[in-house]
C-alpha cells in the first residue's frame, strides 16, 4: 500500500483564502474529509505511481477504488461541496475526489516555495474567464500607479452593451460563453505589459503600461472594434458591443481611486453618447455628471412640489386640428426648463417613471374633458410604463375618474 500527506488544513487559512477555497475555484473543493487517513487500493497504485511516482512512500492514506487522470484543471469544474483529498507533489498539487477522479494543478509549488500559491491564484482570479479579478485589479492599480517623472499608465473601464438580453433570452450558460469570449478578445488586442481584468458581471478593466493619451485611445478603439463581430453561441450569432472609458494616471487622477472615478465617468459618457464607443475623461464630464446627479435627486421632489407641467401640441389632419399631443415639461427651480431627453432616462433609471406617467395621464384626461368633444388627446408611454402590470386597469380608472370617453384618448409608445 502507498501513503501520502495532505498539505492544507482549513483552520490555518486566512478568511479570504477560505472564501476563495469554497467559492472561486475550478480545481479545489472542500470537505471535512480533509486530513483523514485513506488507503490507495492495489488496482490504483499502478496508475498513480506511473504518472506521479513521487506519491509513493508518503505518509497518509487515501482510498481510490478507480482512478481517472483528468490532467490540468481547465478541463474540469468541481462543485464546492465535492469531497476531496489534496496532497503536494513535485509538479504542484494533486486533488483526488470522491468519484476517484484525479486532477493536478499546473502551478508549481516547488518553484514558488510557497504551499499557498495555488490558493492565492484562485483568490485573485476569476474562475469563469481566467482573468485577474477585482481584488487583483485593486492591488495592481496601487502597485503600478506612477509618480511624477515615471512612465504613465492608462486605466480603461469596459462595459458590455446589450449583454443582459443574452442572459434573458439564451440563458446564463450562453452568457458565460460570451464572457469567456470577451476575455479572449481583450487579451488578443493587448500590448506587452497590459493586463485585462474581470471586475464583476459584464464589467471589465484594462491597465495599460507606458501610455500616452494617443496610445490609450488607440487601444480603446481596438477594444471597441474587437466587438464589432458577433459571438457565435450554440449556432446563433450574438451581437454584444463594448463601451470604454479612458483615464490617464496623474492627468486624470492622483491615485487609484481618483483614476477609477475618472474612468467610470468617461465610461458613462461613452454609453450616453450611444454606446459601442470609447471616450477619454475630461473635466467637463465631471461637471455634467454633477449636474446630472443634482437633477436625479431633484426628481424625487418634483412631483410633490408641482414642478411638472404639460404643454399641448396640435395634431392636424387635412388642415384641421383633430386633437392635441400632451408633452411633459419640467420647470426646475434653479436649472430652468429641463429637456425630457435629459430627465426621462434619469426617472426611468430611478424607477420614478411609473409615478410620473400616471400623473401625466391623469392631468391630460382631466384637461381634455373640457375641450370640444371631437378633440382627442395623445399621451406618450415609455416602454417601461407599457410593460407595467395593471396598465389597462389604471387607464380605465383614470378615464372614469376624469369623465373622458375612451375613444378620445390615444396612447403612444415612445
Amino acid at each position: 500500500m502507498s501513503e501520502f500527506n495532505a498539505v492544507f488544513s482549513l483552520p490555518l487559512m486566512e478568511a479570504d483564502e477560505l472564501s476563495s477555497f469554497y467559492e472561486n475555484t475550478n480545481l479545489i473543493g472542500c470537505s471535512a474529509a480533509l486530513g483523514r487517513k485513506y488507503q490507495i487500493s492495489a488496482s490504483s497504485q499502478a496508475t498513480i505511481g506511473s504518472v506521479y511516482p513521487e506519491l509513493l512512500g508518503s505518509h497518509h492514506k487515501l482510498v481510490v477504488e478507480s482512478v481517472l487522470v483528468t490532467g490540468f484543471p481547465r478541463s474540469i469544474v468541481i462543485p464546492p461541496a465535492r469531497k476531496l483529498f489534496i496532497c503536494r507533489i513535485k509538479s504542484g498539487l494533486l486533488a483526488i475526489f470522491e468519484t476517484g477522479e484525479v486532477a493536478v494543478s499546473p502551478f508549481s509549488l516547488e518553484l514558488e516555495g510557497d504551499e499557498r500559491v495555488l490558493l492565492r491564484h484562485q483568490a485573485l482570479h476569476d474562475v469563469l474567464t481566467g482573468l485577474p479579478n477585482r481584488r487583483q485589479f485593486s492591488d495592481d492599480l496601487d502597485a503600478r500607479f506612477p509618480v511624477e517623472g515615471v512612465e504613465r499608465i492608462a486605466l480603461m473601464q469596459i462595459d458590455l452593451d446589450d449583454f443582459k438580453p443574452v442572459n434573458d433570452t439564451l440563458g446564463h450558460a450562453a452568457g458565460d460563453l460570451v464572457l469567456q469570449g470577451t476575455a479572449e478578445r481583450l487579451q488578443a488586442v493587448l500590448g506587452e505589459g497590459d493586463i485585462a481584468y474581470r471586475l464583476a458581471g459584464d464589467e471589465f478593466a484594462v491597465i495599460q503600461r507606458s501610455s500616452s493619451s494617443m496610445e490609450a485611445e488607440r487601444l480603446a478603439e481596438s477594444i471597441v472594434n474587437a466587438f464589432k463581430e458577433p459571438f457565435t453561441v450554440e449556432g446563433i450569432d450574438v451581437f454584444v458591443g463594448a463601451s470604454v472609458g479612458i483615464a490617464i494616471a496623474l492627468e486624470d487622477g492622483n491615485d487609484g481611486e481618483q483614476l477609477m472615478k475618472a474612468a467610470d465617468i468617461a465610461l458613462y459618457a461613452a454609453k450616453n453618447d450611444g454606446r459601442g464607443r470609447a471616450r477619454s475623461f475630461n473635466r467637463s464630464m465631471l461637471i455634467m455628471l454633477e449636474q446630472r446627479e443634482m437633477l436625479r435627486r431633484s426628481l424625487r421632489v418634483a412631483l410633490q412640489e408641482r414642478q411638472f407641467f404639460l404643454e399641448y401640441q396640435p395634431l392636424i389632419e387635412t388642415d384641421a386640428i383633430v386633437g392635441f399631443q400632451a408633452l411633459l415639461r419640467w420647470q426646475h427651480p434653479y436649472a430652468g426648463i429641463v429637456p425630457p431627453a435629459v430627465f426621462i432616462p434619469l426617472a426611468e433609471a430611478d424607477g420614478l417613471m411609473g409615478e410620473i406617467g400616471e400623473w401625466v395621464l391623469e392631468q391630460a384626461c382631466r384637461q381634455a374633458v373640457n375641450w370640444p368633444e371631437h378633440f382627442t388627446v395623445a399621451v406618450n408611454l415609455s416602454p417601461a410604463e407599457f410593460l407595467r402590470k395593471g396598465l389597462t386597469d389604471r387607464v380605465a380608472n383614470t378615464l372614469d375618474s376624469a369623465g373622458l370617453s375612451p375613444e378620445r384618448l390615444e396612447l403612444e409608445i415612445t
